[in-house]
């Protein structure tokens, strides 16, 4: 049994993924077919509930002239209701009347209570069909290749993998992950999480080279990965008005974008319905709302307007790649999820491939770049559509790019790769240009160039600050002196400076553990937040004791230490200033909009600041520790998720 299963498991594995994307794609085909519902009402008559997937629908949307809607609905005359779901979403409608309900043309009498659903395992019948043995036969051979194509790419990250290999083996996984993850969601919910994990495990133990960056590399994706699939569309903070930026971007100029994108009514009301629903923590959801989305056509000719206007001026560097995507997702007519799973994707791939060469490049704090790129906020960060994604690992690939060259000769080529990084820097997001003080680390006899090098330094620094301001500045300058605004403002911080720093103190002893590290294991996503604080406790004690191990014999200057304190202090400071300026009301006493995510790169500085050299712990396998570590953090965060939206 032991060598059958060795000779042909490769086999045996494809043939099983390649029945679960048939299922997967046959369901998800049988659910682009529609129930058209009318339920009859006569005078008087009322309907206390309709429950679409255990979710509660909106009744005032149906208020009318016949319809008033106070605790329930009722109905002042004879009327009816009309809505449509997708063949394989299960409808619930309560009420205390006698009322018919036609789905799809078939009518029934209900008295108390009106309950359409289908077993997972009739829907798995109802949609398997003669073209489900076609597309069974077309994913054998592809996934034969696929998997191929992975096991030559784990060979090439056991070895010296390039940029090329790290986006082979993203997409071997996004095939996999996409054809399976639905399917599974379905079937099982939160038990999801044992073939999820089951897989990661399967692909470290494949992993013999376990360098950081390639045990970063395989956590970032399949992570990443799973987030991108599991986290509910538009849960990431702000991501629908980041992905209407997207969306819209490549279809106007900059000078003609007025912040509003017209979307067909199709693509409105997804992005309506996720935007709302998942800040509600009573909504559910299960992997039926996914399925039947996959394939859904925008066939709606009906034109409504979506703002973004909060985007709108924000620059358009973060927003090309999942524009681009976007734009070739509606080339090929892909569906509205579908469309996001792309735009997410990109983005993931982006910091991936920027954090793999971070951690290779950087010659000390491997251990720290690790474990805080792949903080649960971290990798949601990396792979929401927003900005963070490459302000995040533009931020960490600069830092650990001029730690690099310190050590080196400073020739004209790394001069000019300096001022291109500060340039994309200070065009993808306002406050990270203080990581530029870094050059002031590298000796001036490095530099191998006539100019004197403190010019250079003091100018490449001005550069980016001075180009970061006028790129960012128009939130902070639209409201910061203006009589009519309600916020704090720089007029204020001049006449009150002694109250400003009160403001700011107590901000910071109020929530500065929280920014800085609890927060980023729960507040990742729009309140998902861990059912138990007891896992939060025991995550932090892990991390704090991974935080303690001692990583090399190579030691932090006290130089070094003050320079990283003080970047990570600027970078903490610049939030504060900036939410103060445009978010906090005038008489407020603490700092109002401040999220945890804004802190990443800030907790990045300060680890490395603070970093142990002097105690020695005399862990055997540091990797494996990390490692172990880091299986334990995503299990409870694929919980949280799991339990919390599903």
């Amino acid at each position: 049994m032991k060598e059958f299963l060795k000779k042909y498991s490769k086999y045996l594995v494809v043939l099983l993924i390649a029945i679960l994307a048939t299922i997967s794609t046959s369901i998800s085909l049988y659910g682009t077919d529609i129930a058209k519902y009318k339920i009859e009402l006569d005078n008087n008559e009322e309907i206390d509930g309709i429950l679409l997937n255990d979710n509660t629908l909106d009744l005032s949307k149906y208020s009318n002239e016949c319809i008033i809607i106070e605790k329930n609905l009722k109905s002042k005359c004879d009327t009816f209701i009309e809505f449509i779901t997708s063949n394989i979403d299960s409808v619930k409608i309560l009420t205390k009347s006698d009322i018919n309900v036609i789905r799809n043309g078939k009518v029934s009498v209900v008295k108390n209570e009106y309950n359409y659903s289908s077993s997972k395992i009739n829907t798995i019948k109802e949609s398997i069909n003669l073209f489900s043995l076609l597309l069974l036969a077309i994913y054998i051979v592809l996934f034969y290749f696929i998997i191929e194509l992975f096991n030559k790419t784990i060979e090439k990250i056991n070895n010296k993998p390039n940029v090329l290999d790290i986006v082979l083996f993203f997409i071997c996984n996004f095939a996999i992950i996409l054809s399976t993850i639905y399917l599974l969601l379905y079937l099982f919910k939160t038990l999801a999480l044992i073939p999820i994990v089951g897989y990661l495990l399967f692909i470290l133990k494949k992993l013999k080279n376990k360098e950081m960056q390639n045990i970063y590399l395989v956590f970032s994706v399949i992570i990443g990965l799973t987030y991108v699939f599991l986290i509910p569309p538009f849960n990431v903070p702000d991501e629908a008005a980041h992905f209407m930026k997207s969306y819209n971007m490549l279809e106007k100029t900059y000078k003609t974008d007025n912040g509003v994108a017209s979307l067909n009514k199709d693509t409105y009301d997804f992005v309506t319905y996720y935007e709302f629903t998942t800040l509600d923590s009573n909504e559910k959801f299960n992997g039926v709302n996914y399925l039947s989305n996959v394939f859904k056509d925008d066939l709606s000719t009906v034109k409504v307007n979506k703002d973004y206007k909060n985007t709108k001026n924000a620059s358009i560097v973060p927003y090309l790649p999942s524009s681009i995507a976007i734009k070739i997702g509606k080339l090929f007519g892909l569906s509205t999820l579908m469309l996001l799973v792309l735009a997410r994707s990109i983005n993931l791939l982006i910091a991936t491939i920027l954090g793999f060469y971070a951690i290779k490049n950087i010659p000390k704090y491997k251990k720290i770049f690790l474990i805080v790129m792949l903080l649960p906020c971290f990798i949601q960060a990396s792979m929401g559509i927003n900005m963070d994604y490459l302000t995040n690992a533009l931020a960490v690939f600069t830092i650990s790019y001029i730690l690099k060259i310190r050590e080196e000769n400073i020739d004209t080529k790394k001069i000019i790769i300096l001022f291109a990084l500060g340039l994309l820097i200070a065009y993808s997001k306002f406050g990270f240009f203080p990581i530029m003080l870094l050059v002031l680390l590298i000796p001036n006899k490095k530099f191998k160039l006539k100019i004197n090098p403190l010019i250079i330094k003091i100018i490449l620094i001005l550069f980016v600050f001075l180009l970061s301001y006028k790129n960012n500045s128009g939130a902070i300058t639209s409201t910061a002196d203006t009589i009519e605004s309600p916020y704090y403002t720089i007029s204020y911080i001049l006449e009150n400076p002694v109250n400003t720093v009160k403001i700011f103190v107590k901000t910071a002893l109020n929530r500065l553990d929280t920014d800085i590290f609890k927060g980023q294991f729960d507040s990742y996503g729009t309140y998902s937040k861990y059912t138990n604080g007891l896992f939060v406790t025991l995550l932090i004690i892990m991390y704090a004791f991974i935080l303690l191990v001692k990583e090399d014999n190579k030691k932090t200057e006290i130089k070094d230490r003050i320079i990283f304190i003080l970047i990570s202090l600027m970078l903490i400071g610049i939030p504060y200033l900036t939410m103060f300026l445009c978010w906090t009301k005038v008489g407020a006493d603490v700092i109002d909009g401040l999220q945890p995510r804004y802190f990443l790169v800030a907790t990045l500085m300060l680890f490395m600041g603070l970093s142990n050299n002097i105690i020695d712990l005399k862990i055997k396998d540091k990797n494996k520790l990390y490692t172990t570590c880091i299986v334990i953090s995503f299990i409870i965060s694929l919980f949280t998720i799991l339990n919390g939206f599903y």
